[in-house]
């Protein structure tokens, strides 16, 4: 005759199996936010992981940067839903990206800083339906949407000169 395992024998594999699991998407979750350095088809392996603010700046004065970054924006399909020239700041709607099989959105916010040079900072917001809403930064895995939405911010602000990462409030 054979022995029937009872409940009570295999509460401890299941137990065993849970753990794996749980420590196995810790390990992934982990592995999601720690990408390498450099962005895949970008040049940024000098700006620091987690960056979240570019700066660019230029020898424009700060109403023609104004008038080139709206102009640059709205031309890559962004449409204004906050702009303020006398502050030099402009914020984008939300604009659907679809990219690799991800659907997701994306912010810019821009500000012109009167200075000598004149500087264009950049930040943004990145949404998507499973994970929500975040801060644009450096960071995931390439083909990641966080990391697709850093190639995002990172493209705009190289269309107007060489980025530099903005330190992080």
């Amino acid at each position: 005759m054979r022995h029937q395992p009872t409940l009570s024998l295999l509460m401890p594999i299941a137990i065993r199996y849970a753990a794996a699991a749980f420590f196995a998407s810790l390990l992934l979750a982990g592995c999601a936010t720690i990408g390498p350095q450099k962005t895949e088809g970008l040049d940024d392996e000098v700006v620091p992981m987690n960056t979240k603010q570019l700066r660019v700046e230029t020898d424009l004065s700060a109403d023609e940067a104004y008038t080139r970054v709206a102009r640059m924006l709205q031309a890559r399909g962004y449409a204004m839903e906050n702009t303020d020239s006398d502050l030099g700041s402009l914020t984008t709607d939300y604009r659907t990206i679809r990219k690799g099989g991800w659907k997701y959105k994306t912010r810019i916010s821009a500000s012109i800083v009167r200075e000598n040079p004149t500087v264009m900072q950049f930040q943004g917001r990145v949404t998507e339906d499973v994970f929500g809403e975040s801060d644009i930064r450096k960071d995931g895995v390439n083909g990641s949407i966080p990391r697709r939405a850093w190639t995002e911010l990172y493209t705009v602000a190289s269309e107007l000169g060489e980025p530099v990462a903005q330190p992080n409030d």
